[in-house]
């Protein structure tokens, strides 16, 4: 256990225990927790009724095929319960991961599975990390953050960490939220647990990994001294390369390419090839900055409008002491300078080049110039730069956990974003769904 995850489990032991010989606290923190439990137990008694006619069409039938085939109505798992202590379920015995899951909604009702909690994974008597006894504390939950997180590919923490920010975090208020962002999380999940390495999606194959996969890439790629070069694609890109062949040449010849954004994660769901993560250049920058700082790295930054590039330095080693951003420049120099950049980022010595001039120029840029520079991992980043210069305020993460991020730059930005949205990502699931038509009609088993 490292020091930091220390620091957290003395901070939330404080947090539990601080306030305790208050008896007006006490009252209040009673009074806050009969209210949630009253409105919880209300919500569960509402679910119960909304899916009891769902329920029990599939009991029928369950209970029809079993007397036919002799294939049980239920599939039963040992979970982890209150405490630590193992508690028995029963799922639906069915493929449907969502539809599997209803039977749990009696177990809301009987009060062994709370509707918000930590997630429910099944039980195991081996040894327990320092701290997981806080996890589990209390009943897991038909909602967790990290449900939410995964179903939008967004869990880059991992299990355990999410669980504690949740632990950490969680009061009536914040757990109503969740379950708030559980409905739309629904709308993601479920899907094949078994992933493939690579995903095509209309003639483009990108590696489909997890965002600690993608860094270890980038780590291995400096200390081996190998050159890689990392792009981006989200719906917007797949637009402009219906139109623009030497993008979608670029793209689809370049060794790394990652899916970024909901819309990739959705058309990957309607192909039946689900995705690991999105993995994005904005969520991908914190962990990059991290193995810099960790492995004393050395960054360039070139794009964004003049002067971001160098408000983006002074915020980050001032907040990141230890961060070595060995260079700047604007993205609006003239191209024909292209060989005095190229030179000035080889002169600094950078082993990780960020590149932010907006698809599709910042990857012609790169395809022109990537032999002569010396970098060895060259990312093409878009909008990184005006985020992390706060130049622009990105979307809260509640939103990013529901696949809504889109919404907010529409409506911070509605006159550039209103067509790549509003028009853009209906436009690109019709083309996924006829790129898939006609890929079925070519091999015929599709």
């Amino acid at each position: 256990m490292d020091k930091r995850k220390l620091r957290q489990i003395n901070k939330l032991e404080n947090r539990l225990k601080g306030k305790s010989r208050k008896s007006a606290y006490v009252i209040e923190s009673m009074l806050i927790k009969f209210v949630y439990g009253l409105i919880s137990y209300l919500i569960s008694i509402g679910l119960f009724f909304i899916f009891l006619p769902v329920n029990a069409v599939i009991l029928v039938l369950l209970y029809l095929r079993e007397s036919l085939t002799g294939k049980s109505v239920f599939t039963e798992k040992t979970v982890f319960g209150i405490h630590g202590k193992p508690l028995k379920v029963k799922y639906y015995n069915i493929v449907n991961d969502k539809l599997n899951k209803l039977s749990l909604i009696y177990y809301v009702l009987t009060g062994e599975i709370d509707l918000v909690g930590v997630s429910i994974r099944e039980y195991s008597s081996e040894e327990r990390q320092l701290g997981e006894s806080y996890l589990l504390d209390s009943n897991p939950g038909l909602i967790s953050l990290w449900f939410i997180r995964q179903a939008s590919r967004t869990a880059y923490e991992g299990r355990f960490n999410t669980e504690w920010e949740f632990t950490y975090k969680r009061n009536p208020v914040y757990d109503l939220m969740l379950l708030l962002k559980g409905l739309p999380a629904l709308l993601y999940s479920g899907g094949n647990s078994e992933f493939e390495q690579k995903v095509n999606l209309i003639g483009i194959d990108f590696d489909n990994k997890t965002m600690n996969q993608a860094v270890e890439d980038i780590d291995k790629a400096v200390k081996t001294d190998k050159k890689i070069t990392i792009y981006y694609v989200n719906p917007d890109c797949f637009n402009k390369m219906y139109s623009d062949k030497d993008y979608y040449s670029i793209i689809k010849n370049n060794d790394i390419v990652y899916p970024d954004g909901i819309g990739v994660h959705i058309a990957c769901k309607m192909l039946g090839t689900p995705l690991k993560e999105n993995i994005n250049g904005t969520d991908m920058f914190p962990y990059i900055r991290d193995l810099a700082i960790e492995n004393s790295y050395r960054i360039y930054l070139l794009g964004g409008k003049p002067g971001v590039a160098d408000q983006m330095k002074r915020k980050l080693e001032s907040d990141f002491p230890g961060l070595n951003i060995c260079g700047t420049a604007d993205g609006y120099f003239d191209r024909s300078h292209s060989r005095e950049i190229v030179t000035a980022i080889n002169e600094s010595k950078a082993e990780i080049l960020f590149v932010a001039f907006g698809a599709p120029l910042q990857e012609k840029w790169i395809n022109d110039y990537r032999d002569k520079i010396n970098a060895n991992v060259v990312l093409g980043v878009g909008g990184l730069f005006d985020f992390y210069s706060e130049r622009i305020e990105r979307a809260p993460r509640w939103l990013r956990e529901i696949g809504m991020e889109w919404s907010y730059r529409l409506y911070k930005e509605p006159g550039r974003m209103w067509r790549r949205y509003i028009i853009g990502n209906p436009l690109f699931l019709l083309r996924v769904l006829d790129w898939k038509h006609r890929m079925r009609g070519r091999d015929g088993s599709r």
